[in-house]
């Protein structure tokens, strides 16, 4: 049975996302914090909404039983047609992650979303770094704009994932950028 176990959101917005799932043939159900200590398989035994305690996570989380992931394209797009663009954390219960504790599941799926998540803006910041006329700064200055660059780029291809990392590069950037200006061809 296709399912959808929501945690970290209110009753009233999960039972305007339950409407339009109920118009694709999949069930969802609010789950709260004393569900956290089963495993991700023994929670979709649900099949009804529980206590919505909200407390042990940041965040809000969908998570999705025997549903394929165009099925979940095409749900999050209907969700946004009706104004409910979902933009929380989403996790597949897989033959991997099955047997694992949920809330271990969920915080690990939030500080990957959370990686994510800063690695856009940082690939953001270093566009924006792109062009810019360093001639205020010194020659230290440049040779450290030029090595936040070099790290950053470093970060976002995967070389080099640590959030603390990427949030030290960011602020140097964004430091140096409202320093210069933008050279215009």
């Amino acid at each position: 049975m296709k399912k959808i176990l929501v945690y970290g959101m209110s009753d009233h917005l999960a039972d305007a996302y339950q409407i339009v799932a109920e118009r694709y043939g999949i069930a969802m159900y609010v789950i709260g914090d004393r569900i956290l200590t089963e495993t991700v398989s023994d929670a979709f035994r649900v099949d009804q909404d529980m206590d919505g305690t909200h407390e042990k996570l940041d965040g809000v989380f969908m998570l999705f039983h025997d549903i394929e992931i165009p099925e979940i394209v095409e749900l999050l797009m209907a969700f946004k047609a009706a104004g409910l663009a979902y933009e929380g954390v989403k996790v597949m219960e897989t033959k991997d992650n099955a047997h694992f504790m949920l809330y271990a599941v969920l915080e690990q799926a939030r500080l990957q979303a959370d990686l994510v998540a800063k690695a856009v803006q940082l690939r953001e910041m270093m566009e924006e770094a792109q062009n810019r006329d360093l001639s205020a700064l010194t020659r230290e200055e440049k040779a450290d704009f030029r090595a936040a660059l070099e790290e950053a780029a470093g970060m976002t291809s995967g070389m080099r994932i640590d959030m603390q990392a990427m949030e030290s590069c960011y602020e140097k950037l964004k430091s140096y950028i409202a320093r210069t200006r933008k050279m215009y061809n």
